[in-house]
């Protein structure tokens, strides 16, 4: 289920209906239109997102529009003026063009070259902090396998059962505190 957080490309949780809408789409949170994500498979969403679908959309370029979408959605959208289809009709965001087209290669080419790039660097950590060609422990291998084949079972708890809860009742006062200089 698409919702409107910020965090985990917007899915909140795995729920099942009829009303599913086809992935290769960008979703946009009405209440917070800075919460933008690309979208690759089938998923349902709530009636506070809206879903944008074009058959030139691949996942590169449409997380090249998703940024500039981001951008645009950040200066003119807060949550007293809120996006809404019509709206979004009407805005316009900047893409590279290329003879008067959009430039779909271009941002093809930029986002996987940006990724390639981040991974060189990945790579380069790994390698100067001695993380690389890591080997798992079997003991490691058998826990990663349970839990990717869902054998890992889960269940609620009580958090006051599980943390001492505290809740401080004395007021700050800004007025006793002390700045020392450094």
């Amino acid at each position: 289920m698409i919702n409107e957080i910020s965090t985990n490309n917007g899915i909140t949780k795995q729920a099942y209906s009829e009303n599913i809408i086809q992935g290769n789409s960008i979703t946009i949170s009405v209440n917070y239109a800075q919460n933008v994500f690309y979208q690759r498979d089938d998923f349902c969403a709530s009636v506070n997102i809206l879903v944008l679908r074009a058959k030139r959309l691949t996942e590169n370029n449409s997380l090249f529009i998703v940024s500039q979408l981001r951008k645009n959605n950040e200066i003119k959208y807060d949550y007293a003026n809120k996006i809404s289809k019509d709206r979004l009709n009407d805005d316009k965001i900047h893409l590279p063009t290329k003879n008067g087209e959009i430039d779909f290669a271009f941002m093809e080419h930029f986002v996987a070259e940006l990724e390639a790039e981040r991974i060189a660097e990945l790579d380069a950590y790994l390698e100067a902090t001695g993380l690389k060609d890591c080997v798992l422990t079997s003991e490691e291998e058998r826990v990663l396998a349970e839990f990717e084949s869902g054998k890992v079972e889960w269940g609620e708890w009580k958090i006051g059962e599980l943390f001492e809860i505290h809740s401080y009742k004395q007021r700050f006062d800004a007025n006793k505190v002390e700045i020392k200089e450094s």
